[in-house]
């Protein structure tokens, strides 16, 4: 990749995580007016006023709010503080929402306090007591409204998503709810690193594919240069040509996909011949040699029968073009740990003979991942019927487009079952009824 685009990656990661982390200073800091709030609400007047003779009383009363305190806390932290797995590019509006009722909530209350407890003394402290706790129920109440609109409402399906990779044509169908356009791209990643395989540009491609084309734009100015130019004759003798050349192309194509799967039939059955022999000839020594469990660990052991394998792996990774996603050192790893755990050849060979989820690839090891959103609103809009958007990455163009999933209207047509009678009548003038 270029310098530029690292550059490019680096900035917009820059600037997410200054989104996200404005988003949690912000939860944060109403966490912790969510706290104090109470705890200050109760110590101001209990130093102002004469001590309360409530003693049993008003600890009986600290500990519910304390309890239900503990409950905000935890709330907020699953809510609006716990780190996501993903970075948004924009706030989301209702997370914003949420944080305004929650200020004004906090700041109506402390305009209260000062005005009614503190300035004008109107309030016992039994009388506060009970407004701390109505305090502590309206803020469980907010977080439930959140919970409800960041969790439980976009549960319900509403769209389903078609996505298309453009690699290889390949496309899946997922059902979503209200989302907006980057967190129905979040939910469209999480299910690509898991039901996609990995596929590569070149893998399925034949040789004998060229860039050129067997039209010819000497042959198409010919005849195009004015609609009363265009001879029908002159057409005619055109596309034959151009026909017969495109069905040897195909043919020719075919015959080179299936020397092209010949050979990958060849280089697969010699590497699972090779690699069994090897785990039964380890199978064997360690069985009957007990030098053999004592002196070699399973990386010795790798050592010794990988350079026989290496070729084999080799060609067959060179013939299905996968060369470029594994490295010596993982393959070698992989059959160390295979070694140790005594797990047969075929689990070995599993992972590099049949095309595993993206999440499996190599080079998606990387803990950080970076995706565009190519859309034409902004990310953060709700989602609609008709919605088109693209999520790219190097080579690798998801295109997603969101439908509706329509109304249902269901009758009911109740069957009575003492009208379903059927007669039967036989004519007597003619047997064979």
């Amino acid at each position: 990749m270029p310098i530029e685009n690292h550059s490019n990656h680096f900035q917009n990661y820059s600037s997410c995580n200054c989104h996200q982390a404005m988003a949690v200073v912000i939860a944060v800091l109403l966490g912790i007016g969510l706290i104090f709030t109470p705890t200050i609400f109760l110590t101001i007047p209990k130093m102002l006023m004469k001590s309360p003779h409530c003693e049993i009383y008003c600890q009986f009363q600290y500990a519910l709010i304390a309890f239900k305190i503990a409950i905000v806390v935890i709330s907020c932290y699953f809510l609006f503080i716990r780190r996501s797995n993903s970075t948004l590019p924009r706030y989301e509006a209702k997370v914003l929402f949420l944080y305004f009722i929650s200020i004004s909530f906090i700041l109506s209350n402390w305009v209260f306090f000062l005005g009614a407890v503190i300035y004008l003394r109107s309030l016992s402290y039994d009388q506060l007591l009970d407004y701390m706790h109505s305090f502590v129920d309206c803020a469980i109440y907010v977080l439930f409204m959140a919970m409800v609109v960041v969790i439980l409402y976009p549960i319900k399906a509403k769209f389903y998503l078609e996505v298309v990779r453009n690699t290889d044509g390949k496309r899946k169908f997922y059902m979503v709810g209200q989302l907006t356009i980057q967190e129905s791209a979040v939910w469209i990643l999480h299910n690509y690193y898991m039901d996609f395989t990995v596929h590569d540009l070149n893998l399925h491609m034949p040789k004998i594919y060229s860039p050129k084309t067997s039209f010819n734009l000497r042959n198409i100015n010919q005849f195009s240069k004015t609609p009363a130019e265009c001879s029908t004759e002159a057409v005619k003798s055109v596309l034959p040509a151009v026909l017969e050349n495109i069905s040897d192309s195909c043919s020719s194509i075919a015959q080179e996909q299936e020397r092209n799967n010949l050979r990958i039939k060849i280089q697969k059955n010699k590497l699972v011949l090779v690699t069994e022999e090897a785990f039964s000839f380890v199978k064997l020594l360690s069985e009957k040699e007990k030098w053999f469990i004592t002196s070699m660990n399973a990386s010795e052991v790798v050592c010794a029968i990988f350079p026989a394998m290496a070729g084999y792996f080799e060609e067959y990774l060179k013939a299905t073009n996968k060369l470029h996603l594994f490295t010596l050192d993982s393959i070698q790893k992989h059959l160390a740990r295979c070694i140790s755990l005594n797990l047969s050849a075929r689990v070995f060979l599993a992972k590099y003979l049949k095309a595993g989820p993206v999440i499996t690839s190599e080079s998606e090891k990387n803990p950080l991942q970076f995706w565009n959103i190519i859309t034409e609103s902004a990310s953060n809009h709700p989602l609609k019927s008709g919605t088109m958007f693209q999520l790219e990455k190097d080579n690798i163009t998801l295109v997603v487009t969101v439908l509706r999933i329509p109304q249902f209207f269901l009758n009911e047509d109740l069957i009575n079952s003492r009208n379903n009678r059927y007669m039967l009548k036989l004519d007597v003038n003619n047997p064979e009824v």
